[in-house]
């Protein structure tokens, strides 16, 4: 496995997922974005192959491989730390999930928002390496309307409005290998920033 030097900024974003089917299984996938590492185009096109078969063999491959998609506090979300920093703005708190991918730093949404609305995620500061320097949200999103393969997550620092939602600041985005989903099943995001 080959080292890749990533910016401290950039190593501060994990993004766990663990999937719940409506029959009542659980799987529970990992880390499935870190960092700021992108797959190229034979690293995706192994990575559907793979989610035909099971979702947890390409998160595992990915963590094996060094091949973790991008996951990156946003320029928006770093004018969002400096405001709250001042006693000012919204707490990042509300998840929303997409089908889109190859988001980034400049990115203000997700690539291609699905239509349930954001959730309200439940926040707190845990430890990664020092005390509190980890800043956590945890939400759990539901698929509606239509089975879809989710394939990015963002942090927002609003709930939005319509369908697909749309408004507030992006603070994270993240895309990960597809998730495909059925009505009624629904995956519950933890992200963690931590202050590096």
């Amino acid at each position: 496995m080959s080292s890749v030097k990533v910016p401290a900024e950039a190593r501060m974003v994990d993004v766990s997922a663990v999937v719940r089917r409506v029959d009542g299984r659980v799987e529970d996938l990992g880390v499935v974005a870190h960092g700021t590492r992108r797959v190229g185009l034979a690293g995706r096109l192994v990575a559907l192959a793979l989610a035909r078969l099971r979702v947890e063999a390409l998160v595992l491959v990915g963590l094996l491989e060094g091949l973790a998609l991008v996951s990156v506090v946003t320029n928006a979300g770093k004018d969002i730390i400096t405001n709250r920093v001042k006693g000012s703005g919204t707490e990042p708190l509300s998840i929303g999930w997409g089908t889109g991918s190859a988001g980034g730093a400049g990115s203000t949404n997700l690539v291609t928002a699905a239509t349930e609305a954001r959730t309200a995620g439940t926040s707190s500061r845990v430890t990664t390496t020092t005390t509190n320097d980890t800043y956590q949200v945890v939400g759990t999103i539901t698929c509606a309307g239509a089975g879809k393969t989710i394939t990015e997550v963002g942090l927002f620092d609003a709930a939005g409005s319509g369908s697909p939602p749309s408004g507030g600041s992006l603070f994270v985005y993240a895309d990960h290998g597809g998730v495909a989903l059925n009505v009624g099943d629904s995956i519950t995001y933890t992200v963690k920033v931590q202050v590096t």
